[in-house]
């Protein structure tokens, strides 16, 4: 993006494509733990400066710094990054950072590559990470493994399934997902607040067959960790903490869409049994690996962790499923500067 303030000529910038946005902030995730209100006054401080020092040179006009009731906007320069390969090896050190307690792990992920999210595209990078993984190894026709298709059929689909969408046969990989959802309506700049927009895009766009369930403990709890196992990848929309980006409660003010690629659970979880040490799901190649630590918890026998990657961090997010499924059935509203820079709801 480039970004611009101005407190008088909003109408001309929007004429050269330009859209109102949130003021640019000092605050990261580096800065999380100072907390919003100490960064604020360290702006404050660093803009009262640029302000001293621009009068004692009597140079420039007014606009040189930006004023409290300046207009921020910004122009979007390019729609998506490059992608990055993630290993196995890489996954696997991720989880034994995230989960020390754990004498034993057992993943099973699919290899895939990772893309930063620019702007609020947090769903539509979620989509072509999994484009990514789908590209030149699923057969037509096998989008969606025996094993889920097997539990739809022994599921009352009326009562879970919200929508089903068979996958576009003629769709072009290189398809612009961004500009798509635009030119439907779902979106003013990547953001998609409607899991059923995301759904659309997902089928019409990228191939794939996509189903839309609502979040029973049979979805959550059963059909979930069937679908994972069997090489298949879902995405959720949940809360996000600013810092480690982990499962929040928020009320929908830090809302996000991750894409979970698989599980760790211990070699004993009977939702792992069954397992082969590889295989190959609908054509996609998936990979399990045991590693041992020391030290030992019970607590994720029952609350399997799910393997997550999203686009605001190439490493890896490990999820435990309770937290995950609390975080997304509290999402009730949209932070209010979503408003202000007129995203689509």
């Amino acid at each position: 993006y480039l970004y611009l303030w101005t407190h008088d000529q909003c109408g001309f910038y929007a004429a050269c494509g330009y859209h109102e946005c949130e003021r640019v902030t000092l605050f990261s995730p580096a800065l999380a733990l100072v907390g919003s209100e100490a960064v604020k006054k360290l702006e404050q401080v660093i803009a009262a400066k640029a302000k001293a020092a621009l009068v004692a040179s009597q140079a420039g006009p007014s606009e040189a710094v930006a004023r409290e009731d300046s207009v921020w906007m910004r122009k979007r320069l390019l729609e998506q990054g490059a992608a990055v390969p993630m290993t196995m090896q890489h996954l696997e050190q991720a989880c034994f950072t995230a989960l020390p307690g754990l004498r034993h792990v057992q993943l099973s992920v699919l290899q895939i590559a990772w893309e930063r999210q620019i702007g609020p595209c947090c769903g539509l990078a979620a989509l072509r990470m999994a484009r990514s993984a789908q590209r030149n190894c699923i057969p037509e026709g096998m989008l969606i493994p025996e094993q889920l298709q097997q539990w739809l059929a022994s599921t009352q689909i009326s009562e879970v399934a919200e929508l089903q969408l068979p996958a576009n046969p003629t769709v072009s990989h290189d398809a612009s997902v961004l500009q798509e959802a635009v030119s439907r309506g779902f979106s003013s700049d990547g953001e998609v607040f409607d899991i059923h927009h995301l759904a659309e895009l997902a089928a019409d766009v990228c191939g794939f067959q996509a189903v839309v369930l609502v979040g029973t403990d049979d979805v959550w709890c059963r059909g979930l960790l069937q679908w994972l196992t069997s090489g298949g990848m879902a995405i959720v929309a949940y809360d996000r903490n600013d810092a480690s980006h982990l499962p929040a409660s928020c009320g929908g003010m830090r809302a996000h869409y991750a894409l979970i690629i698989g599980l760790a659970m211990p070699p004993g979880d009977d939702s792992s049994r069954g397992r082969a040490s590889s295989h190959t799901a609908g054509g996609t190649t998936q990979s399990n690996s045991e590693k041992g630590l020391e030290g030992a918890s019970d607590s994720s026998v029952n609350n399997p962790i799910l393997v997550c990657l999203h686009g605001l961090s190439p490493q890896p997010l490990m999820a435990p499923l309770a937290e995950m499924r609390a975080s997304c059935e509290q999402l009730l509203a949209m932070r209010p500067s979503g408003k202000k820079a007129g995203w689509i709801v």
